[in-house]
């Protein structure tokens, strides 16, 4: 069971951080969802838009492109408002889990997210920044969770 992290508030130099490392790494998507899926197959199989194919092979398709962008249009509404709009990134993220929920998914998987993302930030050379998005993630996984449990 995953618990639900405390909201965490966040200092300046923590969001200027992070929209940092956001702003060198928003235009990986394609990375960022096949370094989850590659490392947590498991959750493959409910991208039922990438037809069953090998996750190497669905890597290349307008598919996965498509996926990859609206997690990343998610996430660059997120920090559009972070910092300066925490209850609008609430509300985006809220939705989020509202939806997500619909679809089944866990906080286990959103976990697997987290894991996933954050060491993907390591293998860019970005791990000295996971203070940050750690915290970032604390506050992306309570909104989300809260709505999961609602």
């Amino acid at each position: 069971m995953v618990a639900t992290p405390a909201l965490p508030t966040f200092t300046d130099a923590q969001v200027a951080t992070i929209k940092g490392d956001w702003n060198n790494i928003k235009g990986q998507g394609v990375e960022i969802l096949y370094h989850f899926l590659n490392k947590f197959p498991g959750n493959y199989p409910m991208f039922k838009q990438f037809g069953g194919k090998d996750l190497n092979a669905a890597k290349g398709t307008p598919e996965f492109s498509a996926q990859a962008t609206a997690i990343i249009n998610l996430l660059n509404g997120v920090m559009d408002k972070l910092g300066s709009d925490n209850a609008g990134a609430q509300a985006i993220l809220a939705n989020l889990g509202k939806t997500h929920k619909a679809k089944g998914i866990t906080k286990e998987q959103f976990q697997q997210f987290r894991e996933a993302t954050t060491e993907l930030l390591g293998n860019l050379g970005l791990g000295g920044n996971l203070g940050a998005w750690n915290a970032l993630f604390d506050f992306v996984l309570n909104v989300v969770f809260t709505a999961l449990d609602s």
